[in-house]
């Protein structure tokens, strides 16, 4: 073969290499683009508005996504307007009956996409007047949760014309929109005026507010030229229920029960109905009941949670006796100086006989002390030592109920963390004004310190079990120790919560100095 037949034959190979080379085609830029609007019938602002439908023509397909979450009719209406998609166009329909003189907003959120990319047309807006002008006004602002200290997010801002129509069950707002992510609202197109503005969860879509439901409000604002940069700051809570309800009641074959009652309500006081002789008991938030003798058949019992608030609880008895009292030990293996060593019974203990208590470190007796803290609680305090180790022992008649029956033999082995396995927490605070209520609370949200006194303006917190922790400071205004939320009737604005940002991390044998970021108080 000739040197330009070699040639030849090489480029004839080297041109189908590159001709069975397989290449990706390009689709060209991805679109990234929401749908535009071509077309709106009637215009956007119309004046005179007399329809019962608009339509909005766009420059591709389109889909909904959540419409009926979304979309925001301001006034709203007595019914869901009705959505329809004709191929690019979108039909928005009603039957209600239009107020006269009002400017009307149809809200759609990020319920409008284009279709193959998913593209959302955000915070698009149809807006019309039924009168001879489109109001202009706005109110915007802010809402918190006054419990959790974060953004209320997803909660319905509505203005009413005065208190008396947010009471009246069959009102209706005259404006609305909801809070975003972030708790930030803004009301648009609206008139001039004096208005009710409230903030509420609504979770039955009534736009008034039920028991249960979180609210805020400010009974009166002004709307007008000069407000339009106003920012309202508003803090929501859930309210305390006004009508009393026996909660996770658990009753048992001798006739009693046990309870949740809520803080707001205690003291709590109960009977029975049958005039029997009972005892009773409080232990945190829970009630507890007992009859004196051991009976059978129904029992009923009426709690008694206050003026004019009462609840009635039944329970069937059937004629048990109980074979022994239960303990058991509420206290981790591994114990701090301070701590006590806590027993629960499953009764209402009549006698507590501390010979048949016996304590041990390295088999050698150890002096203690014992109390009935609780009529079904035991705890036992000693002169521990960093390091030792012990054994609590609970003989048998140690404990007796009202019934004569005791316990079996219980053994509890528990040791004493040195200093150098635990931690501390230095807190600077921020001015407080007022009563206020420190937690700090572990991962299981159990408080494991609190203090109310902030007058050297820092914490030092000790003997901490290294781990993860939060805290939160409470402005107690009334001084009971606790946060309360808004009151109804009288109307009370509610306590505030200031929750330390991020978590508190406790390592042994360490100081941790937290500087408690500042606050502008709520009163």
């Amino acid at each position: 073969m000739g040197r330009l037949s070699v040639i030849g034959f090489v480029v004839f190979c080297l041109l189908l290499v590159g001709c069975a080379q397989v290449r990706s085609v390009s689709g060209g830029t991805k679109d990234s683009l929401p749908p535009r609007v071509l077309d709106v019938s009637p215009d956007s602002l119309s004046i005179w508005f007399d329809r019962s439908s608009f339509q909005v023509t766009f420059d591709e397909y389109i889909q909904l996504r959540n419409v009926q979450q979304e979309l925001l009719v301001s006034p709203p209406l007595s019914k869901a307007p009705r959505v329809q998609l004709k191929q690019r166009t979108l039909v928005v329909s009603w039957d209600d009956t239009l107020r006269a003189n009002t400017t009307y907003t149809f809200q759609f959120g990020s319920s409008i996409s284009d279709l193959n990319e998913g593209n959302p047309l955000a915070d698009f807006a149809y807006v019309f007047s039924t009168g001879s002008t489109v109001d202009s006004l706005r109110c915007k602002g802010s809402v918190k949760d006054a419990l959790l200290d974060a953004p209320a997010a997803k909660m319905k801002v509505l203005l009413y014309d005065s208190l008396a129509a947010f009471w009246d069950k069959d009102s209706r707002p005259s404006y609305f929109s909801r809070t975003d992510d972030r708790g930030k609202f803004e009301l648009r197109y609206l008139r001039p005026g004096r208005y009710l503005l409230c903030c509420m969860s609504d979770e039955n879509g009534n736009y008034h507010w039920d028991s249960g439901e979180a609210i805020v409000w400010k009974e009166t604002i002004q709307v007008g030229t000069d407000t339009d940069s106003m920012e309202h700051a508003l803090l929501l809570s859930v309210p305390h229920d006004t009508i009393p309800i026996i909660k996770d009641y658990v009753t048992d074959s001798l006739g009693g029960f046990r309870c949740y009652v809520a803080p707001h309500l205690l003291p709590v006081n109960a009977r029975s109905l049958e005039g029997e002789e009972i005892h009773q008991w409080m232990r945190s938030d829970t009630l507890f009941v007992s009859p004196a003798v051991a009976a059978s058949g129904k029992l009923r019992y009426e709690v008694d949670l206050g003026p004019s608030k009462r609840d009635t609880v039944e329970v069937n008895a059937y004629g048990a006796e109980r074979t022994f009292v239960r303990l058991k030990s509420t206290g981790s293996a591994k114990q701090r100086l301070t701590d006590a060593l806590v027993w629960d019974a499953d009764c209402f203990v009549a006698r507590f006989d501390s010979t048949r208590v016996q304590l041990y470190t390295d088999s050698a007796s150890v002096p203690f002390s014992a109390v009935l803290t609780h009529p079904d609680r035991l705890e036992i305090r000693n002169e521990r030592k960093p390091g030792a180790g012990y054994e609590c022992i609970a003989l048998p008649g140690a404990l007796t109920d009202i019934y004569g029956k005791t316990n079996d033999t219980l053994r509890i082995k528990f040791s004493i963390y040195e200093s150098k396995d635990l931690g501390a927490v230095r807190v600077k605070l921020p001015p407080i004004k007022g009563s206020g209520v420190f937690e700090l609370k572990d991962r299981s949200n159990r408080v494991v310190w609190s203090g109310t006194d902030f007058s050297t303006g820092e914490l030092f917190i000790q003997g901490l079990v290294p781990g993860e922790y939060s805290a939160v400071i409470t402005e107690d205004a009334n001084a009971n120790g606790r946060f309360d939320p808004v009151l109804m009737r009288p109307f009370q604005p509610t306590e505030v919560n200031h929750v330390y940002p991020g978590k508190i991390s406790v390592r042994a044998n360490w100081d941790v100095t937290l500087d408690w970021p500042s606050w502008e108080t709520t009163r």
